[in-house]
Parts: structure tokens; sequence; C-alpha cells
């Protein structure tokens, strides 16, 4: 079997499997029609945007665990 050689710029990517309530999916596909960004973008750039949201932040911190600090975004 071949292995493909990874070129010197390529940054591995973190392709995980979505599964969200229909609710989410109804409003991703909203977005997708409204837009000219895929799924897959929009998903990304929510993502982005969590980190430096305070609602998001008091969420996760209502499930931090006590001894661990959140991290801080890089970007």
């Amino acid at each position: 079997m071949k292995k493909n050689k990874k070129l010197k710029n390529q940054v591995d990517a973190y392709r995980p499997t979505v599964r969200y309530h229909s609710i989410y999916r109804t409003y991703v596909d909203s977005l997708f029609h409204a837009t000219e960004l895929d799924r897959n973008q929009i998903i990304r750039y929510a993502l982005f945007t969590a980190a430096n949201n305070p609602v998001f932040l008091a969420l996760m911190n209502q499930y931090k665990v006590s001894d661990v600090p959140l991290p801080s975004s890089p970007w």
C-alpha cells in the first residue's frame, strides 16, 4: 500500500463527524442557503467566534473542572 506524502506546508485537518439536533441543522442549512459559505465553513466560523463569546464562555464555566482553567484561544 502506497502512503501519501504530506506537502511541506500542509497542515493536518481535524475533520470530525458532527451530530447535532435538527433545530441546529435547520439553522445551519438556512445560513448555507443565505450565504456563499458551505456548511463546514459555517460550523468553523461558529467555533472560531465561540472562543470569545461571553455566553459560550459562561456555559463552559458551568461545566469546567474546578482545578483546570479554561484555555484562551490563540487567535
